[in-house]
């Protein structure tokens, strides 16, 4: 029987050894679980009485009982703590310096657990908020703010009825105009950023938003960007990078360096001085959200497209990767892949002004996509529950069956919406 006595004297043992973790670090654990601050207060008030006043312990008395029915002495006279721990990892005169540590300890697990309870309790204010009914106003920079209340996107600030801040990239014209009129008319105050200074003045104006210049193939142009948001000390909870485009449609045996140069340094070069200029806003948001028009090109290749399928590739090769990275933040990084979308200007600068080339793109197709269709999947990706990531939303026209099949012809009547 003496192993049996051994082995319950022993588990006493390694039993006070987790009672004092727990002591030590229960409350930090309680960060994750704050079920655990009960145990943690009676643990933490337990073990200072019995180091304190001497109370009587039933570990220690359960030990000292199993290690007498074996034939080997007890503990000392005070019991665990002089027997295992004083002498051994500490003197025994420094017992009133180390309790004093223990104590400090506890009570910043204590303090650090209340702040973290209490950012807890803001950010589900702060959801509460975001789903309260629609309640239209004019917030400090002129937008009109009206929260739709199915939506349940962390993004309206504490306090008042004003959604936070919305960056858009390639605001002046296209995907990315319609996409900064469309979260604008959800309540967010847009900061609509692009390179021709007097258009996106002209949308920002016209949505109440706030209009910077960006060329996002220079570092200080995207750095400017950011001083500028730091100036409106709101939070920013929201990047919807469009900034990008093509430049020629030539076979790779005849193409232009110069061209595949444009569309590698505007597409993955300026996505990243972008993405790595904005984290650090994002990041100080309860929930945040990085949105990448990248393209049905990033996924199929095409004839005459292997500059811009390269260059898509790349982008949409750097928002999963950075998906990847970011896990275990709250933030989403979702990525938008239009297909076949009749934008004012995007094959206009792809065949360098030609107009006839531009229009032989879409010429007998029933309804390509518009820049407002696109703007619809962003607001709708936008606007989901912080909790639900789209990780690629695929956009095409009912006739573009795939990147290389579109069918020319009629399909539906006029009075069809």
């Amino acid at each position: 029987m003496i192993w049996a006595y051994l082995f319950i004297a022993n588990v006493a043992m390694l039993a006070h050894f987790g009672f004092l973790a727990f002591l030590i670090g229960g409350g930090f654990w309680a960060w994750s679980r704050p079920w655990l601050l009960v145990p943690h207060l009676v643990t933490a008030g337990w073990g200072f009485g019995i180091e304190t006043w001497h109370w009587t312990c039933p570990l220690t008395e359960l030990e000292q009982w199993a290690r007498r029915s074996a034939g080997q002495p007890g503990l000392e006279p005070t019991g665990f703590i002089d027997t295992y721990i004083k002498g051994t990892m500490y003197p025994a005169e420094l017992n009133p310096q180390v309790l004093a540590l223990v104590a400090a300890v506890v009570l910043a697990s204590w303090v650090g657990l209340g702040v973290r309870l209490g950012l807890r309790r803001r950010r589900r204010d702060l959801g509460a908020t975001a789903a309260a009914p629609p309640s239209p106003a004019r917030d400090t920079l002129g937008a009109t703010t009206n929260r739709p209340g199915g939506g349940s996107h962390v993004n309206v600030i504490e306090g008042t009825n004003q959604r936070n801040v919305a960056v858009v990239t390639g605001a002046s014209s296209g995907i990315g105009e319609a996409s900064a009129r469309a979260l604008a008319e959800q309540g967010w105050t847009v900061v609509c950023a692009a390179r021709r200074t007097d258009r996106v003045e002209a949308v920002a104006d016209e949505i109440g938003g706030v209009a910077v210049t960006l060329d996002v193939t220079d570092q200080g142009s995207v750095d400017g960007l950011v001083a500028r948001l730091d100036e409106l000390d709101r939070p920013v909870d929201l990047l919807v990078h469009v900034a990008g485009g093509a430049f020629g449609l030539d076979p790779v045996a005849d193409a232009k360096v110069e061209d595949w140069q444009k569309m590698l340094e505007l597409n993955v070069v300026g996505s990243l001085r972008v993405v790595q200029a904005m984290l650090p806003l994002l990041r100080r948001a309860p929930a945040a959200q990085i949105i990448m028009l990248t393209s049905t090109a990033a996924d199929v290749n095409y004839e005459g497209g292997g500059g811009y399928c390269a260059a898509k590739h790349g982008e949409a090769a750097l928002t999963r990767t950075l998906r990847l990275e970011l896990s275990g933040e709250p933030i989403r990084v979702c990525e938008i892949a239009p297909g076949m979308v009749a934008t004012p200007e995007f094959n206009l600068v792809r065949f360098d002004g030609d107009s006839d080339k531009a229009a032989a793109t879409y010429e007998g197709v029933d309804r390509p996509l518009d820049e407002h269709d696109v703007a619809r999947g962003v607001v709708w990706a936008a606007t989901a529950p912080a909790h639900l990531n789209v990780d690629l939303m695929v956009l095409r026209p009912v006739a573009q069956a795939a990147q290389h099949k579109v069918f020319r012809g009629h399909l539906y009547d006029d009075d069809v919406r």
